[in-house]
């Protein structure tokens, strides 16, 4: 249809008869009335009068039989309507053309030779006529959509001869079994496909097979009638100069004929990468919910990041097939990705490629700590959404990135050390703490380096991790073992007891003996905490007190002050929970306030003990921090705290 030259048709006049006709009827349920007269000789025009508005055309449809669309005049200005008249005349509870009729028989007679139907039946026919070109012109859509999915799939290469192998060795490697008699000791390695004789088979105990030593689970023949596992599996190709990244759910079924088990795979998503990192996706799925299952378009996207998205499918961590990557990934955009080392590295176990190869995008120094063979900071770099403080993602190079020199990555990739494991190294060397790799590995495991930070000005690491160990428990973790540990010297410190002793500092029972402290420096809290907070001003004002321009940044000398801060601005640093997380070492109060009323509260701030970073700044009424207030506490933490980080100060 042609919205120019239609648009030149003139609008019928509201002819007097039709006027005459519409009152006649006014008091029945017919809503429309329609004259009909030809554009051309293909294309009939609908003239539509809606009976509340008889002194116009509310619409005009033009319509041949390939097409159709309609002019809309309810409104100011005119639309055009491309749905059918069934979307455009609505009306409650029934059908358009069950409430219309023709103003004139010549109308009707128009229609009738046009539809070639019986004259009582032109308005069916019309909807009927629409309802063929709707779905004749969907068709052709959706024939353009296969024919253009088609095309491209015509680029994806065969899989190799022994893909299902390795499906069945890598993608399905838990999926091993000894089924056994349980009269007979006889059993059967669905791994090495052997007959073999095992003495102390449990049904579902993991065990090796005594063949091939192969890891397996015991299945009772009478018990395991129906086992179903499942797995991921990816493969990447390449065609054209693009990879293409081609995702399989697989399964593999042990019925009453465990010894010849049934593997099936489907693959259901196909990613095809240009050099540049553009991305098209594609699903296994129903077809524009036609019912047919084929290959369908994904998400569109321009980047790698789309591969993160699917409409049905969850393939966020699968197993990749190795073998063919060091031809596939040669002049790609992944070519100094590492990835094929690290997926050896993984073997048989599942990981987010998709995370993968975006990390590596964003971050292309991932390539290096590969080939450094720091696989498990790899590992833990993936699960992270953004970057941690441990990771510059704008260093020049390795070490800047790490934030570490030549000899804590040494130890770095002696231990194959994560995220944990670089952050207790660094924490370490800050604190000028000597750890074994040994100590490294336990305190990355169990607990934070900060912590170990403030317990070694008591004793030895050696000491530390030995003592919370033996007083943790399956209840109670070492972390929190070590939480409570420092509580309790916090407390002693507060109540002068002498840290220098070892009955003291290491006491049998540690929770009986955080128990009875922390009862008895509650019954006597206010003194406590005005003493314990007056013996800390001197070092925390020396390290914490800071003036720019106006402001000034003080630290309270009592713990009174902190009362008084809390009740002036009405918010909760006043309470007891503050005072109790200051003498145990977790927080420090600050307060903020203009040099021209220094005498007035003005803002509070919370520093974490540990880390000496702001945990929270409020003013009156818990009120959050206002662009002054936040341009003021961004120069306090540049100019202050960010020298301080993870150091001592109480």
């Amino acid at each position: 249809m042609n919205k120019k030259e239609l648009k030149r048709v003139s609008i019928a006049n509201i002819k007097t008869e039709w006027k005459t006709l519409i009152e006649q009827v006014k008091h029945t349920d017919i809503k429309f009335f329609i004259a009909a007269e030809k554009f051309n000789t293909d294309i009939m025009v609908l003239n539509i009068i809606d009976k509340s508005k008889i002194d116009k055309i509310s619409y005009r449809l033009f319509i041949n039989k390939e097409d159709y669309i309609t002019q809309d005049f309810t409104s100011d200005s005119m639309k055009w309507r491309t749905g059918a008249l069934e979307y455009i005349l609505v009306i409650s509870k029934s059908r358009w053309y069950e409430k219309s009729i023709s103003v004139d028989k010549k109308s009707n007679d128009m229609l009738s030779k046009f539809l070639g139907v019986d004259k009582d039946y032109v308005f069916q026919a019309l909807a009927s006529l629409q309802r063929q070109i709707k779905a004749k012109k969907l068709a052709d859509k959706h024939k353009v959509i296969r024919d253009r999915i088609d095309e491209r799939m015509k680029d994806v290469p065969n899989l190799p001869k022994n893909f299902g192998t390795w499906i069945n060795e890598k993608a399905l490697f838990n999926s091993r079994y000894i089924y056994y008699n349980y009269k007979t000791k006889e059993g059967y390695c669905t791994h090495c496909s052997s007959d073999v004789k095992v003495e102390a088979a449990k049904h579902n105990k993991e065990a090796k097979c005594p063949n091939c030593k192969s890891e397996i689970t015991f299945k009772s023949i009478g018990k395991a009638k129906k086992v179903l596992d499942f797995g991921k599996a990816t493969i990447i190709q390449k065609a054209k100069g693009k990879l293409i990244i081609r995702h399989f759910d697989v399964a593999k079924y042990y019925g009453e004929e465990y010894r010849n088990p049934k593997l099936d795979y489907v693959e259901l998503q196909r990613y095809f990468c240009d050099k540049d990192g553009t991305v098209t996706s594609y699903e296994f799925n129903n077809f524009k919910n036609t019912g047919e299952r084929r290959w369908c378009e994904g998400i569109a996207s321009n980047d790698m990041y789309s591969l993160y998205y699917s409409r049905a499918y969850d393939f966020s961590e699968t197993v990749l097939y190795t073998s063919n990557l060091s031809k596939v990934l040669k002049n790609s955009i992944l070519k100094y990705s590492g990835l094929k080392e690290f997926a050896i590295y993984k073997n048989n176990d599942r990981f987010s490629l998709n995370s993968y190869m975006k990390k590596y995008l964003e971050f292309p120094a991932l390539e290096y700590l590969v080939k450094l063979k720091l696989f498990k900071l790899v590992e833990d770099m993936l699960k992270l959404d953004r970057y941690t403080r441990e990771i510059n993602i704008k260093g020049n190079n390795l070490l800047e990135v790490l934030g570490i020199d030549k000899t804590q990555l040494r130890t770095l990739q002696k231990i194959n050390g994560g995220l944990a494991e670089l952050e207790t190294i660094k924490g370490a060397e800050k604190a000028k703490l000597r750890l074994s790799d040994n100590q490294i590995l336990f305190v990355a495991k169990y607990s934070r380096i900060e912590r170990i930070i403030k317990a070694s000005k008591y004793t030895t690491i050696h000491r530390i991790l030995e003592y919370v160990t033996l007083q943790s428990s399956e209840k109670r973790s070492i972390d929190n073992t070590l939480g409570d540990w420092l509580d309790y010297i916090n407390y002693c410190k507060v109540l002068k007891y002498d840290l220098e002793n070892d009955f003291v500092l290491f006491p049998r029972n540690l929770t009986e003996s955080h128990d009875e402290l922390a009862s008895l420096i509650d019954d006597n809290k206010n003194e406590l905490y005005n003493t314990r907070i007056s013996e800390m001003f001197e070092s925390l004002n020396k390290l914490l007190s800071w003036q720019y321009r106006d402001s000034v940044i003080m630290v309270p000398e009592s713990y009174d002050d902190i009362v008084k801060e809390g009740n002036s601005l009405k918010h909760c640093v006043g309470r007891g929970i503050y005072g109790k997380k200051i003498i145990e070492g977790e927080s420090i109060i600050l307060f903020l306030r203009d040099k021209n009323e220094i005498d007035k509260p003005f803002y509070t701030i919370e520093l974490d003990a540990y880390s000496n970073e702001i945990i929270q700044c409020r003013g009156k009424g818990n009120k959050s921090m206002d662009d002054h207030v936040k341009s003021v506490i961004e120069k306090y933490e540049k100019g202050k705290l960010n020298k301080l980080r993870y150091v001592e100060v109480v």
